[in-house]
């Protein structure tokens, strides 16, 4: 080895300093590892399997669509802070200027935080044929979107096992995200500091929500846990940053289980899914009355009140209007009317 580098460093010396060197060879740039090629936007090295995986990118940003191949080898990996503002060695302005991400189907394995602090991300499109998007390594550095402050669309492969650690830790532009039903797993402060985020469906064969999976997020007042769920961390849900808890937060879930046992540890509204509900019992006290009428009347004023969304519709048009309103304050008053 010690040969080949004299050797290209005397082909150096006697072209100039800028000479070209063939594709593939080593140089003596600090931020390229030796055996790093390029082709288009994309540094690679190519697998032990003659496939090639990209580095990082150095191109002008924008949308970026992720080539199938690179000088005709097949893309089948993305290594760890190919993509990343994270990376030291490769931050770059080309990166800075990503605003949206697609992922080919050739792409069998993303390496760890690949995507982090890319600031101005805001869509993400990942093919089904990738099962982990790895987040923390040995030192716990960054989760694979922290720091995406700007992404809002995600869409994650079907058959993903898991929402890593800090996953999309401080993504807070993120208002809802879509969990593939083969998700067991939402591992610890996978989407803290998601303060925009306002809806997520928990899918039904997730059975861990891990410590502070969802701290800090603030506009999210409810949460349905579904049966499965056997293991609910520390702060998990319902709390903010500094480990206060947020009034009126709500878990909906099944009787005996995680989601009852959390609630009552951490004195939050449990109302159970598992009991027939009454309806037009907008507060989940077991009878229909006028504390019903002001809540759902306080909830369409914008206050921070959390109701019962289903026993609220009592006209069964699929939304808690003022309509809700009037046929339950009639109901009260004796009208002939029935609440669906």
């Amino acid at each position: 080895m010690k040969k080949i580098v004299s050797f290209l460093a005397s082909l150096a010396l006697v072209f100039g300093t800028s000479a070209a060197l063939p594709e593939g060879a080593l140089t003596f740039d600090t931020a390229i590892s030796a055996s790093a090629l390029t082709y288009g936007d994309y540094e690679y090295t190519v697998l032990s399997d003659g496939t090639a995986e990209i580095t990082n990118y150095i191109g002008n940003g924008g949308n970026v669509v992720i080539p199938k191949t690179l000088n005709g080898k097949k893309v089948t990996s993305l290594a760890d802070e190919s993509f990343s503002m994270a990376n030291l060695k490769y931050r770059s302005e080309s990166l800075s200027k990503i605003t949206a991400i697609t992922v080919p189907d050739t792409v069998t394995n993303v390496g760890m935080y690949a995507f982090s602090y890319l600031k101005n991300l805001k869509e993400i499109t990942f093919p089904d044929t990738i099962t982990e998007i790895p987040s923390l390594d040995e030192d716990n550095s960054w989760g694979a979107f922290e720091g995406c402050t700007s992404l809002e669309k995600v869409k994650l492969p079907k058959n993903l096992k898991k929402i890593e650690n800090k996953a999309f830790y401080s993504c807070s532009s993120l208002k809802e995200i879509e969990l593939p039903e083969t998700v067991t797993d939402i591992e610890w402060s996978a989407f803290a500091f998601c303060t925009s985020l306002e809806n997520i469906k928990i899918p039904e064969n997730v059975k861990a929500i891990e410590q502070y999976a969802f701290c800090e997020c603030s506009k999210l007042k409810s949460i349905i846990i579904p049966k499965k769920v056997t293991q609910i961390g520390d702060y998990a849900l319902g709390y903010d940053s500094a480990l206060n808890k947020m009034n009126g937060f709500t878990i909906y879930g099944y009787s005996g289980t995680a989601a009852e046992e959390y609630a009552n540890n951490n004195g939050f509204t449990f109302i159970p899914l598992d009991e027939k509900r009454i309806s037009g019992d907008a507060t989940g006290d077991g009878k229909v009355n006028i504390a019903d009428v002001i809540r759902i009347q306080q909830k369409l004023a914008g206050w921070k009140v959390t109701i019962d969304e289903s026993a609220s519709d009592v006209t069964g048009d699929g939304k808690v209007n003022i309509a809700d309103v009037i046929r339950i304050q009639q109901k009260l008053a004796g009208w002939k009317v029935t609440l669906k």
